[in-house]
């Protein structure tokens, strides 16, 4: 029975798209395709759990609205059963999209309104009929849509700013002025209507006549598309600017100034009584931040890999986690490429280099880089022959670059390999001391190389069909060192390291494994036998530790690492 060394839950998160308040509760919307709710002040799981795309949420009598570019779905709050069909928008020669949408309770009752296939259209959320007008011709390409009861506010790229009539469809007065770039967001708060200019102020207008009720000066650089949110009594306004900075505003006094409560935010911002929200984290009215992050969304673990002997690396969509293989405990955590090797100085610091688009991008414990000046696709780390670890790092012009790993500074002068990109490269120490390298990529070849004096080891051997993704050099139970190839198609190859020659499949069982993802299947050979030993259920990605100790990711996020018995 295989036995469990110790497990990570979640270890990478699915960003989140979208959020929504309800008396005391928080709804997120993930791309991880669900639709979350959190206790608002414990920031605890509330029970609500849909599988939904969403990009846009809001909560309205008891019912949560989920849109994303191609439908709308309602769902009952308490329990998540979906509401009717889901709303999709009108379809002409292509297929309707939905660019900007609201909800907002509209002569009491609740109502959606997007711009749908240039259509700005209103429906009725509980029965799903269509209310009022849609019309056509005359918002543009809108940025921005708000709506209160008998009104629609409107923000298009032109920079126009207009107030609807939501029952005839005309507009309710004349274009609204003082800004001097589109507006991006808008709200009705207490008879003002506010626009956050696109990095620019905050416009207040009287809805009743249009005139300009000033401004609240704030300026960004960047281009998060911000948002804005107010407190049920409207004494409080929430804004999040282009560059992603989280605003409190107190409207209760005649000239608001901005008080920055949060950075780097997710999404724009919902208010949950007291409390607001954005992305996965919470602040109470005053600003004040509450607590932890919310748990979030799960994303898969889309690879791991071995850094030297000691660390696991799992990659996903939101970066890399290092891990202690023995303990489980975390290391570190950055962004980068999804390739990586790991060597270690003689102090003990551990030195990390992923692929990257300006070379070899290297890492230390500080998390500082150091790149070189070349694209990189693959890396391995190796110790040269007077002692100083170094890293190998194939370019997508043919070459590989040796670096010492300390200092980043060259070896020697790039080693040309192939014609044809080096998408894979591995490097190890033989039992006699000396330095192989092993290169392969779009040529479908593998080559053995001196990686010192640059001499090319025997004769290239021909990899398949399908370019070279993967190389990898393992040691038998016996100390054999053998080459391990992936290419493009998902096949395993095994290759004497010695003599380059490729190794056929045997009827003996060895202790030795090998894992790889490839199209959503993970498999596991022995490397003594090249027999394929078993296929993972439910796996997204795998490696082996050593011998027959593996490291399972799946797509919950979690990590595993499982000594498997024969």
């Amino acid at each position: 029975m295989d036995e469990t060394l110790w497990r990570a839950s979640m270890v990478h998160r699915s960003p989140v798209d979208a959020v929504a308040g309800a008396d005391g509760l928080i709804l997120t919307a993930g791309r991880d395709g669900a639709i979350r709710s959190w206790d608002a002040l414990t920031g605890e799981p509330a029970g609500f759990l849909v599988e939904a795309d969403a990009t846009f949420l809001a909560v309205l009598d008891g019912l949560v609205i989920a849109a994303d570019a191609q439908r709308v779905r309602r769902f009952e709050l308490i329990g998540g059963r979906e509401v009717g069909e889901p709303w999709r928008p009108p379809r002409t020669f292509v297929p309707g999209y939905i660019s900007v949408i609201t909800a907002a309770t509209m002569g009491g009752r609740p109502v959606v309104v997007a711009r749908a296939s240039a259509e700005l259209c209103q429906w009725d959320a509980v029965t799903g009929a269509p209310v009022g007008p849609q019309w056509t011709g005359k918002v543009g390409k809108l940025l921005a849509l708000t709506a209160w009861d008998g009104r629609i506010a409107t923000g298009g790229d032109n920079g126009e700013v207009r107030i609807w009539d939501a029952v005839t469809g005309e507009p309710a007065g004349s274009p609204l002025t003082g800004h001097d770039r589109p507006i991006v967001a808008l709200l009705h708060v207490g008879g003002v209507l506010h626009g956050q200019e696109f990095l620019g102020p905050i416009h207040r207008w009287d809805v009743a006549g249009g005139e300009p009720r000033g401004v609240l000066e704030t300026r960004a650089k960047g281009m998060v598309e911000g948002g804005l949110a107010a407190t049920a009594d409207g004494r409080v306004l929430f804004s999040v600017d282009q560059a992603g900075s989280l605003w409190r505003w107190d409207l209760t006094v005649p000239e608001p100034s901005g008080e920055l409560i949060g950075v780097d935010v997710e999404t724009a911002p919902a208010v949950a009584g007291s409390i607001v929200a954005a992305g996965t984290r919470r602040w109470d009215v005053t600003g004040r931040p509450l607590g932890d992050e919310l748990a979030g969304h799960a994303a898969a673990v889309q690879r791991l890999t071995m850094v030297g002997e000691s660390v696991l690396a799992s990659f996903g969509r939101d970066g890399t986690r290092l891990f202690d293989v023995a303990t489980g405990d975390p290391i570190g955590a950055f962004r980068s490429g999804l390739d990586m090797a790991g060597v270690r100085l003689e102090d003990g610091r551990l030195i990390v280099a992923t692929d990257d688009e300006e070379g070899i991008g290297r890492y230390d414990d500080h998390l500082e880089t150091s790149p070189t000046s070349t694209t990189v696709w693959g890396v391995a780390g190796g110790v040269w022959p007077d002692g100083r670890p170094f890293f190998a790092g194939g370019t997508l012009g043919g070459q590989v670059h040796l670096v010492d790993a300390r200092t980043g500074a060259s070896l020697r002068r790039p080693l040309p390999v192939s014609k044809q990109d080096v998408l894979a490269v591995a490097v190890t120490t033989l039992s006699d001391g000396s330095l192989m390298l092993a290169t392969g990529g779009h040529d479908r070849q593998i080559t053995r190389w001196n990686p010192v004096t640059g001499e090319q080891l025997g004769p290239s051997q021909e990899a398949g069909e399908y370019s070279v993704m993967e190389l990898h050099f393992r040691t038998l139970a016996d100390g054999r060192v053998v080459l391990v190839s992936i290419d493009d198609d998902g096949q395993f190859r095994r290759w004497d390291a010695r003599t380059g020659k490729p190794l056929s499949t045997t009827a003996e069982v060895g202790d030795v494994l090998f894992a790889r993802s490839h199209e959503g299947v993970v498999r596991c050979w022995d490397l003594g036998s090249g027999r394929l030993v078993t296929e993972i259920p439910g796996a997204s990605a795998a490696v082996a530790v050593t011998g027959t100790t593996l490291a399972i990711g799946r797509p919950d996020g979690s990590v595993t690492v499982t000594v498997r018995r024969q």
